[in-house]
């Protein structure tokens, strides 16, 4: 197994956590609430494998909490994401293996062969799934689950501000939806959907 695929999926986890962006001003609180948005990831995962085909999804889901004293919460459910990871690889070894082999030289005849080892290729197998989750295990550990900041709202965008920074801006929408637009070049987005408040008074 090569270095440049680990560290690729090491890259391509941290890019869940790396996608807090949010710019504005004003002193209305009509967006308080609770929002959340969930990211299909299943593409991208399956390109840093190598994979033509895979079996499952990867989703991420972040929630969004504006409070009434102009400070907010943003979490990203890290635990639940590296589970949904580690599920999807131990599901994919298989196709990775042989991807891999391939992309090392080997002949399909010889990765059948290696196959067909019985517990020898279980040995293999297993040492290719402890080092791309011990490399999923690490990544989620430096991982910032939660970030805490105050925020202001404009007309058309709410600026989230930590340590006197901008954190993001998400975009108001006429549907009442956040758009939050993602750190990199494919300019991809998170929708925001304000949850229903089920307190009872």
């Amino acid at each position: 197994m090569t270095d440049s695929k680990i560290k690729k999926l090491g890259s391509f986890i941290l890019t869940a956590v790396c996608t807090f962006t949010l710019t504005a001003c004003s002193s209305t609180n009509e967006y308080v609430g609770t929002y959340t948005s969930e990211r299909d990831n299943t593409a991208e995962l399956q390109t840093q494998l190598g994979l033509e085909e895979m079996q499952g999804t990867l989703l991420a889901d972040y929630t969004l909490v504006l409070n009434d004293d102009k400070t907010f919460n943003f979490n990203f459910d890290v635990e639940t994401y590296q589970e949904e990871i580690t599920t999807l690889i131990s599901d994919n070894i298989e196709a990775y293996i042989e991807t891999d082999m391939l992309a090392s030289g080997y002949t399909q005849e010889q990765i059948d062969a290696v196959k067909a080892a019985g517990d020898d290729y279980e040995t293999v197998k297993q040492a290719y799934l402890d080092e791309l989750l011990s490399n999923v295990s690490d990544t989620a550990e430096a991982m910032e689950s939660s970030v805490e900041g105050s925020y202001t709202v404009s007309e058309e965008a709410i600026v989230l501000t930590k340590d006197a920074e901008v954190f993001g801006t998400l975009t108001i929408n006429s549907d009442g939806t956040l758009t939050m637009l993602l750190d990199g070049d494919d300019a991809e987005t998170l929708i925001f959907t304000l949850q229903e408040d089920t307190t009872e008074n």
